[in-house]
């Protein structure tokens, strides 16, 4: 090793000191002339870096940013907890998450303006003029059988928790402001989903649900709970936006196990159909394959080793694969599920179905009694409990486990033809996002959540409707971001680009910059008025091309933004 030349300084210590011999040193490496600093970790770097950032940032940008995270944590609660976290609030005067959500929004400047803008365009002929008339629309008839509701001598308490499905829409707005601030939010949903599914999900199935602990104030809603679509929304979600991750095929494995050990048969349906739109539009059906293959190989290996999922004691504490499927076939065919579980299981799940069906059989026929309760429904003062089927009801369900037919026995016809038109803009809308970013993950979540509500209490329950519209409205964010809502196309050209786009590339800003007029040149042939011709240099004929600049250039003036 050579010794630095004569006049520079050594390190502390010397060449050929021992490690604290001399004086403290310093970490670092010497490069010839200059002690070079050893590099912070990185994580020590990033939080630094983070933290200068945020200091420069300005106020309002830190606002929004706050706005951002907690919207993010809502949908993300709403999701995973379920009821354990919706029902946090004031219970007295139904003053929930989502409620307190919706006050926020509306004070918040720029989520208000957001809310006014998307409201706004009912009166004007734009790409959103059908999604706003549909909310204020089925605003305005959740209103009117409310104070019918109220004439008719309902519990004020029970009108306040009906009208929720109705003022829960305005929360698309807030999605959409949450999507087009991060292009990437709905991404980071789900792959925190799937971890929150493999810790609070594997957690609650193991000793969370034993505990007799509900919400303050609200003690029909447990504390410790799991969301109806949870598990769902996680699997569908690392299938779209799939990394390149040592993580992903334990993740995969864990939400399936949370899936099975949960035991919610509309969510394994809502699921299916959620993954076989995506594939049929996207034709990644190997993906599905790979995903169904190792869902397969792990139900054989835990099969053959004998060991159990854990799942919630109420739905029969933990179950096998077998169990699995003698549950799915339990509702339609009794005695081929008996060959696969235990009596007992497949009396509760053949028993649930029929009772379902029964209490449904007794909503159609009240309804096709009278014409008024047919088009109007019976309003929300009667009590739907009592066309269920008698001896088989508990107080505490206020759903018949099916969209239709609440709407059906609570508004009629009318209600279930508003909500389809609602729900048809928005999948309209979907549709328009999938064509200019290939992307139909939004098409693929909305089958999920309209299928689970079939069977569950899905969109009639604060934790449902919340995280549905919150979900969806990041989903329409590549609409604000693609050319704003004010219904023009893009060129023909573009849009085939974009429909060969990855599914993450839609944050660009494709709204062309305003030129200014004295650059504006024109195209090739034309004539501009106030414009002189100029030869091209080293041309003597017609056969290249003029070259035109401004009429004011010509004459002497001098060049824009020169003095």
């Amino acid at each position: 090793m050579t010794a630095p030349a004569a006049g520079l300084s050594l390190p502390a210590g010397g060449l050929g000191a021992r490690a604290g011999s001399g004086p403290r040193t310093r970490p670092g490496m010497w490069l010839g002339r200059r002690w070079r600093r050893a590099p912070r970790p990185a994580a020590m770097r990033g939080s630094v870096n983070s933290a200068v950032r945020r200091m420069g940032m300005p106020a309002a940008e830190r606002a929004a940013r706050r706005m951002t995270m907690y919207g993010l944590f809502v949908t993300f609660g709403m999701v995973l907890c379920g009821r354990g976290f919706a029902y946090l609030g004031i219970a007295p005067i139904n003053l929930y998450i989502s409620e307190i959500t919706i006050i926020t929004m509306v004070i918040f400047s720029p989520t208000r303006t957001y809310l006014a803008g998307l409201l706004r365009q009912a009166g004007r002929a734009g790409r959103l003029h059908l999604l706003a008339v549909a909310m204020m629309v089925f605003f305005c008839y959740g209103v009117a059988e409310t104070i019918r509701g109220l004439f008719d001598g309902g519990s004020s308490t029970t009108l306040l928790k009906s009208l929720q499905l109705y003022y829960y829409p305005v929360l698309l707005s807030f999605g959409m402001w949450m999507g087009v601030r991060d292009p990437k939010i709905f991404s980071k949903l789900v792959w925190a989903l799937a971890w929150g599914n493999a810790t609070y999900g594997i957690a609650y199935a193991v000793f969370l649900n034993k505990l007799q602990v509900t919400v303050p104030g609200n003690p029909g809603a447990p504390l410790f709970d799991l969301g109806l679509t949870n598990a769902a929304m996680a699997i569908l979600g690392l299938v779209v936006y799939h990394r390149r991750s040592k993580w992903l095929i334990p993740l995969v494995l864990l939400n399936v196990a949370v899936l099975f050990g949960h035991q919610i048969r509309a969510e394994w349906l809502a699921l299916i159909v959620s993954l076989v739109i995506y594939c049929v539009l996207t034709r990644q059906y190997r993906r599905l394959a790979a995903g169904l293959g190792v869902i397969l190989v792990f139900a054989t290996v835990i099969t053959i080793i004998n060991v159990k999922i854990p799942g919630p004691t109420d739905r029969g504490g933990a179950v096998r694969p077998t169990d699995v499927i003698g549950r799915a076939v339990g509702s339609v065919d009794p005695e081929l599920a008996s060959q696969f579980t235990s009596a007992d299981r497949v009396e509760g799940a053949n028993g649930t179905a029929q009772f379902r069906q029964a209490w449904w059989h007794g909503i159609w026929h009240s309804a096709t009694s009278d014409p008024t309760f047919l088009f109007f429904g019976h309003g929300y003062g009667f009590n739907l409990q009592t066309l269920a089927p008698p001896g088989n009801v508990d107080t505490t369900v206020r759903s018949p486990h099916n969209i239709i037919f609440y709407s059906i026995g609570y508004t009629g016809f009318v209600g279930v033809a508003l909500m389809a038109l609602l729900f048809y803009a928005i999948a309209r809308q979907l549709w328009t996002v999938y064509k200019r970013t290939g992307n139909p993950v939004g098409l693929a979540l909305m089958a999920l959540m309209v299928t689970a509500s079939q069977f569950e209490p899905f969109l009639e329950s604060p934790f449902g409707a919340a995280a549905c519209y919150l979900t969806l409205g990041m989903c329409l964010a590549p609409l604000m971001r693609l050319g704003g809502g004010d219904g023009r196309r893009l060129p023909a050209r573009l849009e085939r680009a974009l429909a060969g786009m990855a599914h993450d590339r839609p944050a660009l800003d494709l709204e062309p910059a305003p030129i200014p007029a004295q650059r504006r040149y024109a195209s090739r042939g034309g004539s501009v008025p106030g414009v002189e011709t100029l030869p091209e240099p080293g041309s003597s004929g017609p056969e290249s091309p003029p070259l035109r600049r401004p009429a004011a250039l010509s004459a002497g003036a001098p060049r824009p933004g020169r003095r």
